[in-house]
């Protein structure tokens, strides 16, 4: 989906879990029968997106007679929230619908206690990618997302409210940073990094996991490349150093981040701080930076590691 890297994901606020609760049925019938998943979806008030994309993708059947599954859903307010609105999901085609919503479901019917303390320990979901879930002292986390209301009981499984969508992978990093023109800076600095002692198209493509921190066009024109021209012209040692000290070689998500925490970098010696920010906002500094860079859009999934995007270049 070409706008997933333009969907700004907003932090939920704690009333939303009562909110949550007072639109779905917490427990069932008093003779133990619960609702199956499609009945629980369409009686829920706030849960009106979810359902028309049920109906859309063709997965009506599968939600009242399948199962049992996990689903980890997102409210009206959440999707809306991130631009996914009513209208934006009768324009899909139903195939993305499908997988955008098979993406947030695991076979088999798992309450919040049995999920995996991980971190990041991968799941397989219904549509054949992994998601990654951490449970820690701050909450259970999908893709560094966290849960905020779990374990309200169908008969054909359970439903488990996030605070954020968890949006499939397009692709690896590159070709998502090669899809969106806002990267597109970054993509000619990878390509001019093929003569250098790193190369690090090759790093990227090469089955490793890796975090990026994804500098925007505009972040390399505040470092003085005014122009794909000067990408192009520039030192390939030069943009391999600048480009290695935004990769690390693992999975970061924000869950993974404690109010300061280290990561060395795929630069010789190098490491980056993240940080967390009022308990909402997330940064990232070089040990050169005067002040911590803001992750704008945070943890968005590419099938070889995990994508943080920042409008600044680190210094080391």
């Amino acid at each position: 989906m070409k706008a997933q890297l333009r969907i700004l994901l907003s932090c939920l606020c704690l009333a939303m879990i009562v909110f949550f609760y007072s639109c779905l049925p917490v427990s069932g019938p008093t003779n133990t029968t619960y609702p199956n998943l499609k009945a629980l979806i369409k009686s829920g008030t706030n849960l009106t997106i979810l359902d028309t994309a049920l109906s859309l993708a063709g997965l009506d059947s599968s939600f009242t007679l399948g199962g049992p599954f996990t689903c980890f859903i997102c409210t009206d307010q959440v999707y809306e929230a991130s631009g996914i609105s009513q209208q934006y999901v009768l324009g899909l085609p139903d195939s993305t619908l499908r997988k955008l919503i098979l993406y947030s479901i695991i076979n088999g019917s798992y309450p919040m206690s049995t999920l995996p303390i991980g971190p990041n320990k991968s799941a397989t979901t219904v549509s054949g990618d992994s998601i990654f879930i951490t449970t820690n002292g701050q909450g259970t986390f999908v893709n560094g997302f966290l849960v905020i209301a779990g374990d309200v009981q169908a008969a054909n499984g359970i439903l488990d409210a996030m605070a954020q969508p968890l949006l499939p992978p397009t692709g690896t990093i590159l070709q998502i940073a090669q899809a969106d023109t806002v990267f597109s800076y970054f993509s000619a600095a990878v390509a001019r990094t093929a003569s250098a002692q790193t190369n690090i198209n090759a790093l990227l493509t090469g089955g490793g996991i890796y975090t990026v921190f994804l500098p925007t066009n505009s972040a390399f024109q505040a470092a003085g490349y005014t122009s794909i021209d000067s990408i192009n012209n520039a030192n390939p040692d030069t943009l391999s150093r600048i480009l290695s000290f935004h990769i690390i070689p693992q999975r970061v998500f924000t869950s993974d981040f404690s109010t300061v925490y280290m990561a060395n970098t795929i630069y010789p010696q190098g490491s980056v701080y993240f940080s967390i920010v009022g308990g909402t906002t997330y940064a990232v500094q070089g040990p050169a930076d005067q002040s911590a860079v803001e992750i704008l859009i945070t943890n968005l999934m590419a099938r070889n590691g995990v994508i943080h995007e920042i409008n600044q270049l680190l210094e080391q």
